[in-house]
């Protein structure tokens, strides 16, 4: 699946409609009088469900949508980001044009250097995980 600047637009919108997070699949505790601390996102079967803690409430019609979509649209995104990460990565090995003065007026770093900066935190990330 190759994916369009659109269908990143299109997965923001729908993530930012859903109920907030982060969503679990823990069930919540219950308050001192009982009352459960979290909504019902969604059930995939019997005890199979998804909660979350949303301060200013849930979404479910906006929530169907986008785990609907997700199911696409996840596997897509990753396969994007593995890509421009390879790119970065031949960016990365690029001769490098900043300088002290550069830095010191606040000015962001050049795109190797940014590339490099990234590279080694996605890469920190993946050998914690």
């Amino acid at each position: 699946m190759t994916l369009t600047r659109k269908d990143v637009l299109d997965t923001k919108a729908l993530a930012d409609a859903a109920t907030p997070g982060p969503w679990t699949t823990e069930k919540p505790g219950t308050d001192t009088d009982g009352w459960s601390q979290g909504v019902l996102v969604a059930a995939v079967a019997r005890g199979q469900c998804v909660y979350a803690h949303p301060p200013g409430g849930s979404f479910p019609e906006a929530d169907r949508h986008f785990i609907a979509a997700a199911r696409v649209l996840v596997p897509g995104l990753a396969e994007a980001l593995l890509e421009a990460v390879y790119i970065l990565g031949a960016a990365a090995d690029t001769d490098c044009h900043c300088n002290e003065s550069i830095a010191a007026l606040g000015n962001p770093p050049c795109p190797p250097c940014r590339a490099r900066a990234f590279l080694a935190a996605f890469e920190a990330e993946a050998e914690r995980a």
